[in-house]
């Protein structure tokens, strides 16, 4: 399932207009601000106990539920699956197994952010926004969380999310300390202990770093520190001159590539297409694991250091 899918609910009393775009969508919020609602809109439309609920693709757009989740994810393609976190199941690992392998895509209704093993990106948590127009409330999303940094910024160390590539890379360009944490659900913790060092800044993948975001930023902010979440390392590295004569829009309108039935996220995207260009090349494939010499050359570094563009000048060796 590919594209841009605007989604429309409504009854007399309330209207939802959702963009939807990538395969998780998660819909965070205080009380009162609509979230059950949109949820109990989804759940009757489907089983029409208000006729005057109108929805566009209404025949795609369901509710999962206690007694149906396994078999309406197993059983449907190409459908927008609501769900409410209140069920028991939707903080389950075993849940995020049968989304990742679904060709669906899922809008969550989130109030704890209890989610850590969906894959799902920093740019798909959204809040709602009404307005009152006559007797009708009027709800659209916007974005939760938005980067805005300072310029020059100079932090004591760089905590990435791993020791993979992205660490390799910052180690070799950065003169500050750099330090891997051992996975996402780690960097809290690094943070923790290294909060004496002084400034911190913490790079991970924005396409799957979701479910931590928000503590994250909140411990980074008791220190001054900042957060970059860029797509993907991946990502930053397509953007070199040696691949962009291959490519369109893939990194400007991805959601007209990315199969979600191939792909549970735009990160594991990336990595595939990096990989397919790096065919064209003598290095033949891309490894996560260790950064080829090829991409140390400064048409790479240029691009990094474009994307990092906030930080100090002095802080970078190349």
């Amino acid at each position: 399932m590919i594209g841009k899918f605007q989604i429309v609910i409504h009854d007399s009393r309330v209207r939802y207009e959702l963009e939807l775009e990538r395969k998780i969508t998660i819909i965070k919020g205080n009380s009162g601000t609509g979230k059950t609602t949109l949820y109990e809109l989804v759940y009757d439309l489907k089983r029409q106990r208000q006729s005057f609920i109108k929805c566009i693709y209404e025949n795609r757009v369901m509710a999962l539920t206690e007694e149906n989740w396994k078999s309406e994810i197993t059983k449907y393609e190409n459908r927008f699956l609501f769900v409410d976190e209140g069920l028991h199941f939707v903080s389950t690992l075993e849940f995020a197994e049968y989304v990742q392998k679904s060709g669906n895509f899922f809008v969550i209704i989130s109030r704890s952010g209890r989610l850590k093993w969906l894959p799902y990106s920093v740019n798909s948590i959204f809040e709602i926004t009404g307005e009152k127009r006559g007797s009708i409330m009027f709800n659209r999303l916007f974005a939760r969380y938005a980067e805005n940094h300072d310029s020059n910024i100079n932090p004591a160390l760089v905590i990435t999310e791993d020791a993979k590539s992205g660490y390799q890379m910052m180690n070799y360009m950065l003169k500050c300390g750099v330090e891997p944490a051992s996975g996402n659900g780690n960097i809290k913790n690094m943070i923790h202990s290294y909060s004496d060092r002084g400034i911190l800044c913490v790079i991970a993948d924005g396409a799957a770093f979701g479910a931590f975001v928000g503590e994250v930023s909140s411990l980074l902010k008791l220190n001054g520190g900042y957060l970059y979440t860029p797509e993907s390392f991946e990502f930053m590295l397509l953007h070199a001159k040696a691949f962009q004569r291959y490519l369109g829009e893939e990194l400007t309108e991805t959601y007209q590539y990315c199969d979600f039935a191939e792909f549970s996220s735009w990160e594991r995207y990336y990595t595939d297409l990096l990989n397919r260009l790096c065919s064209k090349f003598p290095i033949q494939s891309y490894s996560k694991h260790k950064l080829d010499d090829f991409f140390y050359e400064k048409q790479f570094t240029d691009v990094v250091k474009e994307f990092l563009s906030d930080l100090d000048a002095s802080l970078f060796a190349i």
